[in-house]
């Protein structure tokens, strides 16, 4: 492992993270990375395990407590999942079963028994224009992220491969997880998108549902819908007062600030022209010869 840094031209335009085999990571990924890396690709994983997979500012909140809702048979709030990626691993053993918990890590580096189908999973993803935008402004709101600096060098930081959430940037994260979707046809694994989620609601946690096989009555169903409306999740987060201690590290009250908006094509309130430009040109080379559909509305 090795501490890397991200500048341009501007000295209080900076980002540190840290490096290993290559690959960007966040700084507060646990210890050398490599160690924890191995302990997460060696899980034992259990048959009713769901992993949530996502790139950050996905939609991980959001599809979480709709999977809680639905598994526990309860409408109550659940607050901010288990990160495998950040946190003790240890602590998965202790998780009572059914066991759910989130992972942004990119395919090469999750459980290999998820890729040999033993736990189910639940791949989410979102346009890539709002996922930077909301990204920025989540990590703007927070302490100690490695980041500082203005949204344009932001972008540019998003745009490169240095980019430090999972292992991967967002165009490597999504081209190796369609790569390995193909070639592992054994994983149990269900795909939604974010907007979809936006568009039809109901008919996204109906596919939860069915997936899950937890056979939920469609009077449930339709209370989970109006319980997960964003405004509804964002009023209960804030009443949260017992956050774990371990998220204290980005947040003085260890509430970490997830919801912002939750809007279909806010990108649009926020890239210049040129911006958008620059976007489209780096998206066209590096998706080249990948075919997603994302709704930018």
């Amino acid at each position: 492992m090795e501490l890397a840094e991200f500048v341009d031209d501007i000295p209080s335009n900076k980002c540190s993270y840290k490096r290993f085999q290559g690959r960007p990571f966040h700084r507060i990924v646990p210890g050398n990375v490599r160690d924890h890396l191995q302990k997460f690709s060696d899980l034992q994983c259990r048959s009713d395990d769901v992993i949530l997979c996502t790139f950050p500012k996905s939609g991980s909140h959001w599809m979480y407590n709709t999977i809680q809702m639905l598994r526990t048979g309860t409408l109550t709030y659940s607050g901010t999942p288990f990160v495998a990626d950040f946190e003790d691993l240890g602590w998965v053993e202790t998780m009572e079963t059914p066991r759910t918990f989130l992972t942004h890590l990119t395919f090469p580096l999750i459980p290999s028994d998820a890729k040999s189908g033993v736990p189910k999973i639940i791949f989410l993803s979102r346009n890539p224009k709002d996922v930077l935008v909301s990204y920025f402004h989540f990590i703007d709101s927070m302490i100690n992220t490695g980041f500082e600096g203005d949204f344009s060098f932001f972008m540019k930081f998003f745009l490169s491969e240095e980019f430090f959430s999972s292992g991967a940037s967002w165009f490597t994260y999504m081209k190796e997880w369609a790569d390995g979707i193909k070639e592992y046809p054994e994983m149990r694994i269900l795909s939604l998108t974010y907007e979809d989620f936006k568009k039809d609601t109901f008919g996204c946690i109906k596919t939860l549902d069915d997936f899950l096989v937890v056979n939920r009555s469609v009077a449930f169903l339709q209370d989970v819908e109006k319980h997960i409306a964003f405004e509804n999740l964002k009023n209960d987060h804030s009443k949260i007062t017992d956050q774990s201690a371990r998220w204290t590290v980005v947040d003085k009250y260890g509430k970490v600030p997830i919801y912002r908006k939750g809007r279909v094509g806010d990108w649009k309130r926020k890239f210049t022209v040129a911006q958008n430009e620059c976007f489209n040109a780096t998206y066209r080379q590096k998706m080249a010869g990948y075919h997603l559909d994302f709704d930018y509305e």
